[in-house]
């Protein structure tokens, strides 16, 4: 029974996991800060699921065959079950009634749209792009006192060049 149960719902958990993982692309994609940002977070999230999808189809059966008690394996009905079929029953209402379902869906469609139109473009910072970035490196024997005045004369110079 558990086996026949994995074997109707394995092409429906590779493809959601592969949808989800195709919904990530564009941050695999994306350079500078903004890839060095959100980049390992999408690495992540896709190694994760692909250890979930094995999990999934190697040792979540077998423990299912071990764990579960015998009145599962005998098929009889658990409450779960039925809050199952309830919810598919909504299924059934909605592909009884397609166009009052496919109404709702394009109403949420165009409601989000015209939320989304309402969004900002910018999710980063303004990078200060035209900022100096500049390492000194002293001798290790020189005073405080001299490194500050050293200090001093470098940041007059650099606010000379950029005037």
């Amino acid at each position: 029974m558990i086996f026949v149960s994995a074997l109707q719902v394995d092409k429906a958990v590779f493809f959601t996991a592969t949808i989800t993982v195709t919904a990530f692309l564009p941050l695999f994609t994306m350079t500078g800060v903004e890839g060095q940002i959100f980049g390992p977070m999408a690495r992540t999230y896709a190694y994760a699921l692909f250890g979930a999808l094995a999990a999934t189809f190697t040792v979540t059966p077998v423990l299912a065959s071990l764990m579960l008690p015998e009145a599962c394996r005998g098929g009889r009905d658990l409450g779960r079950a039925q809050a199952a079929r309830d919810l598919y029953a909504g299924l059934r209402w909605a592909l009884d009634n397609t166009k009052l379902a496919i109404g709702g869906g394009l109403i949420f469609l165009v409601i989000s749209v015209l939320v989304a139109s309402r969004l900002g473009t910018e999710f980063l910072p303004a990078l200060e792009e035209g900022n100096f970035w500049i390492r000194a490196q002293m001798p290790p024997t020189i005073s405080l006192d001299s490194g500050t005045e050293a200090t001093r004369k470098m940041r007059e110079i650099c606010s000379g060049i950029r005037k």
